[in-house]
């Protein structure tokens, strides 16, 4: 099987348990909305956004290594245990003391009732983390797509049985807490391959390679978390929690896509020999990721009013509009996580770096007017911006790095663009007749509204197909044949 091949069918099975998580995350959603306030999910959002960054601090290096090394020895796995432990009891305590400040800071004191389960979970998620990155290297994309979906689905039923049950809002984090363990056990029982324990002396260099790439990872997770810092700390938690529940509309296909691309084409990069190839290789994941990132997120911006009030129910207006900027945004950094996790298995960190600092000059545009104008549209046209200006970065830096003239990657973008406009364009007006046809805005009519807006948007790229680049690069790989 050639690599793109293998790439591809990694990549497969990751966007499948993405799909069926994402379709679990939205049930989830759904029934939470219902039982919870938006001031309950913003004062989880503030506890949870802590959590998420002392988990990155204290894992996300350790995994890139496990799944990039070429060789890996018995020696190296339980060094990293070892640190994983150590870090993983260092952030815990870390969460414990540091969180009653951080959610004094962002309006949410009445976060404190989520603090111990988030602890349990930054203690055990480094550990999880490189558990499942274990299983990722071996290449088997069905067991760890498996293993994947079968910790949410566990994680998040638990969760949602005592959400109904207890009707108290701590058990929003319960799932967060539970899905590391079932990770780390599926993850030891999935796994296949012996390391040899070759003696000899031990390197740390793979202790430098994490700590580098975890800290272009936390840059990263703290530029997303941004737009959630910047409104915590000047709105109310019922704003934040209408902004947590568009951010979870926008970014579970976000993850799901991207996390699917990464999966499944990171183990792979390094096995390109040849400079051609790997032009030829990022070329086509580019166009790839792009045509289905610019368009579904078109899409889900065109049709996001009918979808949220149909998701949460009454009650979340401001989620709509807070999710049509943050899909634009979304679409164009799945198009910059392509060419940054080819950098990043390339080991060219220092030019992640600058498209990280392209990230920031943009939000902190976006920053600087929310604080002067008080607008919370500017901040997520900020979002936008910090987006756009990493793509074109990331496409310079790229092509340096290949040796390539930057044009040949700026053109794998123009056609889906304008495919993405036009299905959204078509999207949108198919469900604003239906709106006006219907004469309201009733569960039927927003049903209509999305169903109607959706089907012509499905109907329509399947259409155009033949004029898109991501089926002429299927079909010069050999993995569809032109009719």
């Amino acid at each position: 099987m050639s690599t793109f091949r293998a790439a591809l069918r990694g990549v497969s099975w990751a966007l499948a348990a993405q799909v069926i998580t994402g379709v679990g995350q939205i049930a989830y959603s759904a029934l939470t909305a219902r039982v919870f306030s938006p001031f309950a999910f913003g004062e989880f959002t503030a506890a949870l956004s802590l959590q998420g960054l002392i988990s990155l601090c204290t894992a996300a290096g350790m995994s890139s290594f496990v799944v990039k090394e070429a060789h890996f020895r018995r020696a190296q796995l339980r060094a990293i245990n070892v640190v994983l432990f150590s870090v993983g009891s260092l952030g815990a305590a870390a969460y414990w003391f540091i969180s009653p400040l951080w959610l004094a800071w962002l309006n949410s004191p009445g976060g404190i009732r989520f603090v111990p389960l988030l602890t349990w979970a930054t203690f055990v998620s480094p550990i999880a983390s490189v558990q499942w990155a274990l299983l990722r290297r071996e290449g088997n994309g069905r067991a760890d797509a498996m293993v994947y979906v079968s910790a949410f689905i566990v994680a998040t039923g638990a969760a949602a049985v005592c959400a109904i049950h207890f009707r108290e809002s701590w058990t929003l984090a319960l799932g967060v807490a539970i899905n590391p363990i079932i990770q780390i056990l599926f993850s030891r029982v999935m796994r296949r391959a012996i390391y040899p324990d070759d003696g000899g002396r031990l390197s740390f260099d793979w202790l430098f390679f994490a700590i580098r790439v975890t800290g272009q990872s936390l840059v990263y997770f703290g530029l997303g978390q941004v737009p959630t810092w910047s409104l915590g700390a000047s709105a109310s938690p019922a704003t934040l929690g209408e902004f947590s529940r568009g951010n979870t509309l926008a970014q579970l296909p976000a993850h799901a896509l991207g996390t699917a691309m990464n999966i499944g084409a990171g183990p792979h990069w390094r096995k390109i020999e040849t400079d051609e190839s790997r032009i030829r290789g990022v070329s086509d994941a580019l166009a790839l990721g792009a045509s289905v990132s610019f368009t579904c997120f078109a899409a889900l911006a065109a049709l996001s009013r009918p979808l949220t009030s149909l998701w949460l129910g009454p009650g979340w207006d401001l989620a709509a509009e807070f999710t049509v900027w943050l899909a634009i945004g979304f679409a164009i950094s799945l198009a910059t996580g392509v060419l940054a996790n080819y950098l990043e298995m390339a080991g060219g960190l220092s030019r992640v770096y600058l498209i990280q600092f392209a990230n920031a000059v943009g939000l902190a545009f976006g920053v600087l007017l929310l604080l002067l104008l008080h607008d919370f549209r500017l901040l997520l046209a900020g979002f936008v911006l910090s987006h756009l200006l990493g793509l074109v970065t990331a496409v310079l830096q790229v092509s340096a790095a290949l040796g390539t003239r930057s044009r040949q990657l700026f053109k794998q973008l123009v056609a889906p663009l304008v495919s993405a406009i036009g299905v959204a364009s078509v999207a949108y007006a198919v469900a604003y007749f239906v709106k006006v046809g219907t004469g309201g805005s009733t569960n039927l009519s927003n049903a209509a509204q999305f169903c109607s807006g959706a089907f012509v948007a499905i109907i329509l790229v399947l259409l155009t197909r033949k004029w898109q680049p991501a089926f002429s690069i299927l079909v010069a790989r050999g993995v569809l044949k032109r009719a």
